[in-house]
This record gives C-alpha cells, structure tokens and sequence, in this order.
C-alpha cells in the first residue's frame, strides 16, 4: 500500500536535563531511584491519566500512559510515576540518554538490592485499584522483554525479606520503572557492544546527519545479543516469537560487507535501542525529509543510490566507450548516464539488499533497496522505505514487521 505523504514536519528533538543518583551493582549502574519522567526522550509528552477510567482508555488504545499510585499526586515523591508497558517499550525510548530500560535477563542478574532506594509502592493497573494490599509489601518494575503479545516481563521485590522474583503480566498493568546505564563494566561483554558516534561513516544531507552505510550490529545497546537467523526455520521461529532477529542477505556472512544486516521490526523497535549511542531509527517523517531535499518522491532516488550493483537489463552496456572495464559495475539504465553528475551525489550510497519475507525467503536482491523506518503502521505491520533499479522513485510502503530488511540510522 503506497502512503502520500501531504506534508513534511520538521520536528525539534532535544534531550530533557535528568540528574539521577546512581549505584554499581555488580557489572551494571543502575539509577538509584524509580523513573519520574513524563515525556519521551525527542520531548513528546506521556498521557496523563487522571482517573482509573482514563486509564483504561488509554489502554485499550494501547496508548504510553502513566499515572500515580492511586491517582494521587501526593505520591511522586515516594514512588515516581507508575507506567503501562506500551510507555517503556516505544521507540521514541522512556529512559534518559545514557540509560535503558533494563531486559529480564538484567533484572535476573541482579541479586543484591541492599543498595537500592526501595520503596513498596505497590502496582496499579486495570485490575489493581480495589487491591491495596500490595502497597507497604512489594516493589514492582517493567522488563523491557515481552512475553507473547499481550504481556511483559516484571520484576517484584517483597520488601520484608529482599527477596527478588521475576513474572508476567499484562501490558496495561502501571509499574515502575527502574534504569540501567548503557555503558557495561563486564569485560566480555562490553567487547560486542554497538560501535560508538566516533568510529560510524556519516554524511550530512541538508539538516540530517545519516549514516553512510547500512546498519551492521548484532548486539542492542547494552550488549544483548540480537539473534541471528541463519535458516528458513529460525527466521520463522523468530517471525512466530516476535522475536528480535537478524540475518546475512542469503544466509551469506560475505554480503555483511557490503549490505549490512537485514532486521526484523521487533529488533528494530526494541526498547534496548539497536542504533548506536547518539543515534536512532529514523521515522517516516524523517526519511521524507532526506527524500524531498533529494529531489522528491518521484526522482528522488538518483542523488542517493550508489552506482554499482544494482541490475539493469543489460549489464554489459558500453559506458564511456567501454564495455571491457565494466562488466563488474553495474548501472541503472536510466537517468544516471544522462546526469551522471547527480549519481549518488549526496554519498548516501544506497544499495539494493533486497529483504526477507516472513517465510524466510529472499526476494528482489539487486533490484530494490529496503530500509524499515521506526513508524508502525497497523498492529502487525510498520512503514518501509524501497528504492527500485529501474526507476528514481522511492514509494512507501508498508509490511509485516516479521520481515527482513536494511537499516540506516539517523543522528539524534
């Protein structure tokens, strides 16, 4: 289904002032106190749900909410603000910069909640307000990680033994939310987390910084491995789990050079962040942005696209009078011969990776280019970006979020 984008907005994202104590436990820093924001990290506002009946409705909606332990405001201080998970797993991302929200097997390594600033503050939820008991006796905090489709993770803590569990429960549950720093002390792992600002090829493009390449990582921010598909069957599994996951185009780890990764949306939209420090998934907006500067929807293609490997009907056409020379480079048959001045010329270098369907199968490699964008679409399906090989436009479209495509990240 092709979107027509009416409009571009240009939005002014900044990161909020946030001074949190902290405290090291074990090989993770984690924020001393529960989470007290209310808005998402580009400044979008959380909805505040004043009443137990806003509360549901903003649920059912499945619309980032939060509220204070029985509605009273009086509360904050003790307990921060209680959230649903749709709040903790947006891509628009809950935690301050420089922190996470922990993954169940984070919360699993914790065993010492001596250091603490525990307060039982209890839970509430769409079943929770007639239930007071839990208030005075249990501490409860979101997981990023999701268990099937209506539910997540959770940590409790029962405040008179210290005694820590994990369970799952419905995502319209409000709970707190406690951070973890992203930076890793453990030697082994901080090895395989996500490259630095410092060492990733960008290029500026009218206001936007973009990377150059396609996105090449396997771990999210805080070192967690994403998988790794390396069949039909796994890539179905993963697609049937929701699971985060990523693959080589044709299984083949020789086109990780030269094409990056193909993700799935659920490691796109993970909550641990699969973009590098200082970096995100751009929206649908944003990539329309880069597109418009290009030269537009209709030709837009021609100023980003990389030269080679992209197949034409005949690739052994006689450029400059060679043919010999060229049989290793492919070129459009369009345009590009003609204005070969505006060949790539903003050194995007898009290249046409192709994408895996949900089923596992590849399609369209050397044809089209692929790249998701962190915009959903419908519950089961998100916005994608395609670049063609024998056309300069560049269509939005949009498809199953189990399926396999490029990456580009945009600079925050």
């Amino acid at each position: 289904m092709n979107i027509i984008v009416l409009s571009s907005l240009i939005i002014l994202f900044y990161s909020p002032v946030f001074c949190q104590s902290e405290v090291q436990i074990g090989n993770h820093i984690w924020m001393k106190e529960n989470l007290n924001v209310d808005s998402f990290r580009n400044g979008d506002k959380l909805y505040y749900a004043r009443t137990i009946e806003e509360w549901k409705e903003a649920n059912e909606g499945k619309v980032p909410a939060y509220h204070y332990f029985q509605f009273d405001e009086n509360t904050n201080n003790d307990c921060g603000k209680l959230y649903n998970w749709y709040a903790i797993n947006d891509i628009r991302q809950l935690a301050p910069v420089g922190y996470h929200i922990p993954s169940k097997d984070e919360w699993d390594k914790l065993q010492d909640y001596n250091q603490f600033n525990i307060k039982p503050c209890g839970n509430g939820g769409v079943k929770s307000f007639d239930l007071d008991s839990s208030y005075g006796h249990y501490a409860y905090w979101w997981s990023s990680t999701e268990f099937g489709s209506y539910q997540g993770w959770y940590r409790k803590l029962r405040f008179e033994n210290m005694r820590g569990d994990h369970a799952h429960t419905k995502k319209e549950e409000g709970m707190s939310v406690r951070c973890v720093k992203d930076y890793i002390q453990d030697s082994e792992i901080k090895s395989s987390i996500s490259k630095t600002s410092d060492t990733i090829e960008s290029v500026q493009i009218g206001d936007q910084v973009w990377m150059s390449k396609n996105l090449d990582v396997s771990t999210f921010r805080n070192g967690d491995k994403i998988k790794e598909a390396k069949t039909n069957n796994e890539w179905i599994s993963a697609s049937k789990n929701k699971e985060p996951a990523w693959c080589y185009l044709k299984d083949d780890a020789k086109n990780g050079a030269r094409f990056g990764k193909l993700y799935n949306w659920y490691a796109v939209n993970d909550s641990r962040g699969i973009a590098p420090i200082g970096w995100k998934i751009p929206t649908e907006t944003e990539w329309q942005i880069l597109i418009d500067y290009s030269g537009g929807s209709e030709s837009g293609s021609i100023k980003l696209k990389k030269h080679q490997y992209w197949i034409i009907e005949d690739d052994k056409m006689n450029y400059q009078g060679s043919s010999s020379t060229i049989t290793k480079l492919i070129f459009y048959k369009g345009n590009w011969l003609e204005n070969g001045e505006n060949i790539n010329r903003y050194r995007f270098s898009a290249l046409p990776g192709g994408m895996r369907y949900y089923n596992g199968h590849f399609t369209t490699i050397k044809n089209n280019g692929y790249w998701w964008t962190s915009t959903p679409y419908q519950e089961n399906s998100a916005l994608l970006k395609v670049m063609f090989s024998d056309s300069d436009h560049i269509k939005t479209l949009d498809y199953y979020k189990s399926g396999g495509l490029s990456v580009r990240c945009i600079k925050e």
